[in-house]
């Protein structure tokens, strides 16, 4: 299970580099095309639009996996670990009912778009609405596994301090 996460977080990785690459090298050639042979390209506009979708929302969800969000603990810091678990896993609980309904939101608008073709890329417009499937998919995963992470913490120091 864990080399299986370490893998798609690896992929993960690399694809927002390939799209970071794609993007400079689109816009690299496009301004030069405009500046040298005043044309441009068609397409890689759109597709550099299209990538930077998927860069954001795939390393929206690598940063929720890494726990890099920016937090206000002034209340957390004050309660007693216990409590703060309690509350950290109401949170997660929350933010997983928003993935879900930004999946269900996600899904029927790439549905709607399957047959819509982009005129900036002459792909289907559903590759937008699809990295919001994917990111929905990957945070409600890492949601999850971050809930059963802070049970079971809970539950192993419940039962330590049964012990003494």
């Amino acid at each position: 299970m864990n080399s299986l996460l370490n893998i798609g977080l690896k992929t993960m990785r690399y694809f927002l580099v390939a799209c970071m690459a794609l993007i400079t090298l689109l816009v690299f050639s496009n301004v030069v095309m405009r500046y040298i042979f005043s044309s441009s390209i068609y397409i890689a506009e759109g597709f550099s639009s299209l990538l930077f979708v998927w860069l954001t929302f795939v390393g929206a969800a690598l940063v929720l996996y890494e726990r890099g969000l920016i937090a206000v603990d002034i209340l957390t810091r004050r309660l007693s670990s216990f409590n703060r678990a309690i509350l950290d896993i109401l949170v997660d609980c929350l933010m997983l009912a928003v993935a879900i309904l930004f999946l269900k939101g996600s899904w029927h608008q790439t549905i709607l778009n399957m047959n819509v073709i982009s005129s900036s890329t002459l792909l289907p417009s559903s590759l937008l609405y699809a990295a919001g499937i994917f990111f929905s998919i990957a945070s409600g995963a890492f949601l999850t596994l971050q809930i059963i992470k802070t049970l079971i913490s809970i539950v192993g120091s419940k039962s330590s301090a049964l012990k003494y």
